[in-house]
């Protein structure tokens, strides 16, 4: 079946991905800007004239709406993609299995148009989708404009639209399949006639120029367009009802802006944020013009330092980055932390690079570096010392390559002015792990400038030495300048598509080698169903009780939802409701928490003891995983888009007040010529 709008479905995990949070960062903004884009330009259209793109469609978007996506010149954007043979790559990539049956998927049935007459008639010009709530798009409505050779009356009678009532200059139609649909001029607002949140009705009202709340007349919004392009592609806002605590650093609201041309993508974020624990380090053009330009992953932080130094030491929760478990690993006294954590920071940055394969289908492990400011480098690296010596007897302990010398795994000498220290692991973990790809897992420290530098590969160390005095490995200063000359900078991202299309390439190469089982779909859905199995147990040992009084808890796993409200000895007598004072006590309480999942909670009465305790167990939501999930054809489409692209870079920024800034570039790869770092 084809479908006639905007395939709106196929955005339903990305708007999803958005409200998530985790793209704060501008590259996943990047990339939702990306699959949007394509994934709603189908076939050719004419591009939008001057007088289209003139009227501001927020103000029929009611002020309650929390997601608005608008998308002009589809048809452009669409041959541009073609033109770049990403066309596919990106449409396959943003295709999940369709879980759902929202309103624009039936809308096929009712229009009768195929996607290339979808874009040719209604969407070619201008489109945009509103939501009360971003998480339930699929009861929004869909504004689109139509060609200035569009016949509405033709249109009307091909759909065989019923007129209902006029309101001013807008008519309102019922068409077949539950479908509402106002018209004003060549403006169509198309909505299910069953309105849950009133959207369409009070859309249709505001098209008639009916007064009412805007998202135009919005002050929060206002602002963050003040000095946003005018002039974009696609420009997306979306707002969450759940605001971040007062020490969460990550918006509120966002407004995306992005422009496609032949070049690449241009984007730029902005977005409301609570004020943290003081203002966020900054990074000059000087300091990041020091990090290699070639590298295939770069990600320079800043954090105010009371919320780095929190982060860093907290001992309340399992740390939530790699950062702060390589903290955690290294220092394990909490006091240690915190004092080790005020001598660091705040300016982080992860480097990441990938060698060629020596073989063609070999897999490649990347080398990984971290680099943060450091009060006391020294007594930094004599920590790490220590702990590196404790790691590598460990691994020669449980790869069996421990050696009788007593000498010291640590290994040193001088390069330029710095002293590196290393260790060799790449034997132990290529005999432990059965990978050649390990031997180049070398770990390297040294301090330099106040900075105290980490990697996995002594070859990534010497070149990150090397961008601190060698100009033609750097990032190009100049880059940062005209972004810098407004606020300071706090971050800094850049990934290099090649690198990552080949560092997809060879693991792929090498599985099909080595575990070709694993390349097909079936093994993935197993696992999932398995991972699903382990989350739906409620993680407790039971045996009948010796006196016959309920469900005895033998044993509590560590990290199930039991975990934490049950111990070892407890007396379940009560199950969801139920005595468990049966002849089988244990199969009772599992049917109990079956039958309690959809309700997110399950009820137990136990005995602690002589005590009598109830508790109500929070259930973790249960993933749903769509027919047809295949991760290894989704990397393979991303090895796809990234062998096309050259880099993604993002800058950002404090803007004024509580707002945060970003500016971003996609750049196609060069069919010839150098690189520009």
């Amino acid at each position: 079946m084809t479908r006639p709008l905007p395939r709106i479905s196929n955005l339903k995990s990305q708007i999803g991905f958005l409200h998530s949070r985790q793209a704060c960062t501008a590259f996943t903004c990047a990339f939702f800007f990306t699959n949007s884009l394509v994934t709603t330009a189908h076939a050719q259209g004419k591009p939008a004239g001057p007088a289209s793109i003139r009227a501001d469609w927020l103000k029929w978007a009611p002020g309650d709406t929390r997601l608005f996506m608008e998308f002009r010149d589809l048809a452009q954007v669409r041959n541009i993609f073609r033109t770049r043979g990403i066309w596919e790559a990106v449409q396959q990539l943003s295709t999940p299995a369709a879980t759902t049956q929202p309103w624009q998927l039936h809308a096929e049935r009712s229009l009768g148009l195929t996607p290339d007459q979808a874009i040719d008639e209604l969407l070619g010009v201008r489109a945009a989708l509103l939501a009360v709530d971003p998480t339930r798009w699929e009861v929004g409505v869909v504004i689109a404009e139509l060609p200035p050779q569009g016949d509405v009356r033709a249109v009307l009678r091909r759909w065989r639209a019923r007129e209902e009532k006029t309101d001013g200059p807008v008519k309102r139609y019922a068409l077949p399949g539950g479908l509402g649909l106002a018209v004003r001029d060549r403006v169509l607002l198309f909505g299910p006639t069953a309105d849950p949140d009133g959207l369409w009705d009070r859309s249709a009202a505001l098209l008639a120029d009916r007064a009412g709340p805007t998202l135009a007349g919005r002050a929060d919004v206002a602002a963050l367009r003040a000095d946003a392009p005018k002039d974009y592609s696609c420009l997306i806002y979306t707002s969450w009802t759940d605001a971040p605590a007062a020490d969460d650093p990550r918006p509120s609201r966002l407004l995306c802006t992005a422009n496609v041309t032949s070049e690449g993508i241009d984007f730029e974020l902005r977005g409301h944020v609570r004020p943290g624990d003081g203002t966020p380090a900054t990074w000059t053009p000087q300091k990041l013009a020091k990090l290699p330009g070639d590298a295939a992953f770069l990600w320079a932080r800043s954090y105010a330092p009371a919320d780095f130094q929190r982060w860093m030491a907290a001992d309340d929760a399992a740390p939530t980055s790699l950062s702060a478990v390589l903290f955690n690993t290294f220092v394990t006294k909490q006091e240690d932390r915190l004092a080790l954590a005020k001598s660091i920071g705040p300016r982080v940055t992860w480097v990441a690079d990938v060698r060629p394969a020596k073989t063609r289908g070999d897999a490649v492990v990347p080398a990984v570096s971290i680099i943060c400011e450091s009060r006391d480098t020294e007594a930094l690296s004599h920590r790490v010392d220590s702990a590196m010596e404790l790691m590598t007897g460990f691994l020669d302990l449980v790869s069996g390559t421990a050696s009788t010398q007593e000498t010291s795994p640590i290994q040193s000498e001088v390069a330029g002015k710095q002293s590196l220290h290393w260790v060799d692991w790449g034997r132990q973990l290529e005999k432990r792990m059965g990978l050649p790809a390990m031997a180049t897992v070398q770990p390297c420290w040294f301090a330099a400038d106040g900075q105290w530098i980490m990697a996995t590969s002594k070859t990534l160390a010497l070149r990150l030495l090397d961008a601190r005095t060698e100009p033609g490995t750097r990032v190009r200063q100049k880059s940062f300048e005209a972004f810098a000359s407004k606020s300071p900078i706090t971050d800094y991202f850049r990934v290099d598509g090649q690198k990552l299309a080949a560092l997809i390439h060879g693991w792929d190469g090498y599985l099909s080698r080595t575990r070709p089982e694993m390349l097909n779909p079936t093994y993935w859905k197993e696992w999932a169903d398995r991972r699903l199995e382990d989350r739906r147990r409620l993680g407790v040992t039971l045996k009948p009780a010796p006196d016959q009084s309920g469900a005895l808890v033998v044993e509590v796993e560590a990290g199930s939802p039991a975990e934490g409200s049950l111990e070892s000895g407890d007396v379940i007598i009560e199950a969801g409701g139920k005595p468990t004072a049966t002849s089988r006590p244990a199969q009772l309480v599992a049917e109990a928490y079956q039958q309690s999942r959809e309700s997110g909670a399950f009820r137990l009465v136990f005995l602690r003891g002589s005590e009598k305790k109830t508790v109500v167990i929070p259930l973790p939501k249960m993933p749903t995983f769509a027919e047809g999930f295949d991760p290894v054809a989704t990397l393979r489409r991303l090895a796809s888009l990234a062998s096309r692209i050259d880099t993604i870079s993002v800058i950002g920024r404090m803007g004024p007040g509580p707002r945060v800034e970003a500016r971003g570039q996609l750049r196609w790869k060069r069919t010839g010529g150098p690189r520009t770092p």
